[in-house]
């Protein structure tokens, strides 16, 4: 007699991470950070996305250190970002 498959378990929920892939919603406040749909005609600029993001990324020397919610003004690090400025060698 053969065993039944197993049911295949479902995927967890993803955590909402801004700048990351799952960009969805503020820590803090729990603001959506999805906005507008993308107009059509634009979407090859934008690649794979469908829509605009709301949250607000902060910039140090063209690179993106932290993010703010636009509703509560909750600020946090990047993931993965140290903190550390990254400067060029010096000759």
């Amino acid at each position: 007699m053969r065993k039944p498959k197993p049911k295949p378990k479902p995927d967890p929920e993803p955590v909402p991470q801004p700048g990351g892939p799952f960009a969805v919603k503020c820590p803090v406040c729990g603001a959506n950070f999805i906005g507008a749909e993308i107009p059509w005609e634009q979407r090859k600029y934008y690649g794979s996305q469908t829509h605009f993001l709301r949250v607000v990324a902060i910039e140090e020397r063209d690179r993106i250190v932290a993010w703010k919610c636009p509703d509560c003004g909750h600020t946090w690090p990047r993931p993965g970002y140290s903190g550390i400025p990254v400067d060029p060698p010096r000759i």
